[in-house]
């Protein structure tokens, strides 16, 4: 497998390991969504706290390649500093597990972490678009309208459900897809 593959299959595996650490995390210690967040599975004081934030970890420093790979694909200075804004993203998702809920730097973490791929899915896809991809720009910059969106909603409805588990859930999912779909698209260019 050559190395624009490699770095392609990144995120997504990078990925698949946070979900997998959250997931073992939650079965082993039940997560209530509507009322706790995803954090709180890495509290120091939660059984399995190493299970999520090794994951969050380890997760963040394979899907680096990715990051790397999207610089030296970039096209424009969109897409160049789309790509900054994706690596600062995986380097936060690793700081969470770092800096549990609790340290002092886990918000801080968290909001980049959100901020970083919701401006990088703006950034990039403009570039996308300047670089004659139109649809597949728009449709980025879209999916991290959704993340807004998600945020939004939950504003006005955490009176119901005050927990952040569901809108970090639902939020993430959107650069989850962009990450997907667009590791496809690298990986079958590297054939």
């Amino acid at each position: 497998m050559d190395t624009r593959r490699t770095a392609a299959l990144s995120a997504p595996a990078g990925v698949l390991v946070a979900a997998v650490g959250i997931a073992l995390a939650a079965v082993l210690t039940p997560l209530a969504p509507l009322t706790q967040a995803i954090s709180e599975l890495g509290a120091p004081q939660a059984p399995y706290s190493a299970v999520m934030n090794t994951s969050f970890v380890v997760g963040g420093l394979v899907a680096v390649p990715f990051a790397v790979l999207l610089l030296t694909e970039a096209r424009n200075i969109y897409e160049t500093a789309g790509a900054v804004l994706v690596a600062v993203s995986f380097v936060s998702l690793a700081g969470l597990g770092v800096f549990h809920i609790g340290d002092p730097y886990h918000i801080p973490a968290a909001l980049t972490l959100y901020a970083s791929f919701t401006t990088a899915l703006w950034v990039h896809g403009t570039g996308e678009a300047l670089a004659g991809e139109t649809g597949r720009g728009l449709t980025t910059v879209w999916l991290g309208n959704a993340n807004v969106f998600v945020w939004a909603s939950w504003a006005g409805w955490r009176v119901y459900a005050p927990g952040l588990a569901i809108p970090e859930a639902l939020g993430v999912s959107a650069f989850v897809v962009w990450i997907l779909v667009t590791s496809r698209r690298f990986y079958n260019l590297g054939a």
